[in-house]
């Protein structure tokens, strides 16, 4: 979206003039695609707490403390991937919000009160706490969410040229973790839905058959299928990576936090 007085924003004589020379809309850009991966598992994570009825059975805390694992690791990397590369990028040419950095700081607060409290659940215990905890962390999870892509989409797309930038989208993606990769890819939905994302960053079709396709088997088969269980309410016998065998998984929330082109 039009970041109003995006000129103001900017350090030591650097001019928003690069705006015209990206070819691909907005929301296509990667930070929304794996804001995407983010709150698809935050609404897939509360889901699965409310499935917990009655009284906790032990599967059900494996699968809640696995999928909780997954998620955190997935955005450390993320908030890395802003605080290593993006954040000093954006600071050589814009005065760079010191909000969106402390927001970071709580974040990482309240996910570990989550982690605590997920790793403290037992079989016949209680979800009040960890899901009281998780509701904080969601609601200002999206908040931040919502302001990066508000805010530091438009000014890096003002002050930085795309070929610049996809420099570093494509260290990313080439270092990125199989299971975080994962998420990136199964959070996209089809291979087809995937394409202009591959077009845009100059990442060669073949790429989908030898690693995006095995990451994003490897996730659900690491995460989808606790959620699959959880709503299912049935104990995980094997991996799943079928839509077919995920179907509660994979349209739970109904994309309804998903951001597309």
């Amino acid at each position: 979206m039009p970041l109003a007085n995006i000129e103001s924003y900017a350090k030591d004589g650097a001019v928003a003039d690069k705006e015209h020379t990206w070819h691909f809309p907005e929301k296509s850009d990667g930070w929304y695609r794996i804001h995407n991966a983010i709150k698809g598992e935050m609404c897939k994570f509360g889901a699965g707490l409310a499935a917990c009825g009655g009284e906790l059975q032990q599967w059900q805390v494996s699968a809640l403390q696995k999928f909780w694992a997954g998620h955190s690791k997935l955005v450390d990397l993320h908030h890395g991937h802003e605080d290593d590369m993006f954040t000093p990028m954006l600071k050589e040419k814009v005065n760079y919000p010191a909000k969106l950095e402390a927001d970071h700081d709580a974040l990482v607060a309240l996910a570990k009160a989550v982690t605590l409290e997920v790793g403290a659940l037992e079989g016949g215990g209680s979800l009040t706490a960890v899901t009281s905890v998780f509701e904080t962390y969601h609601a200002t999870m999206k908040a931040h969410l919502k302001e990066e892509e508000e805010l530091c989409v438009p000014l890096i797309r003002a002050f930085f040229d795309p070929k610049y930038v996809g420099a570093k989208v494509q260290e990313i993606m080439q270092a990125m973790d199989p299971i975080a990769l994962g998420a990136f890819v199964h959070y996209q939905g089809s291979k087809a839905e995937l394409g202009p994302f591959l077009k845009q960053e100059g990442i060669p079709f073949f790429v989908w058959y030898i690693q995006f396709k095995g990451a994003r088997a490897q996730y659900r088969a690491q995460m989808e299928t606790q959620i699959q269980a959880l709503l299912t309410k049935t104990p995980p016998t094997k991996p799943l990576t079928a839509k077919k065998d995920l179907t509660d998984a994979m349209n739970c929330g109904a994309y309804q936090w998903r951001v597309t082109a």
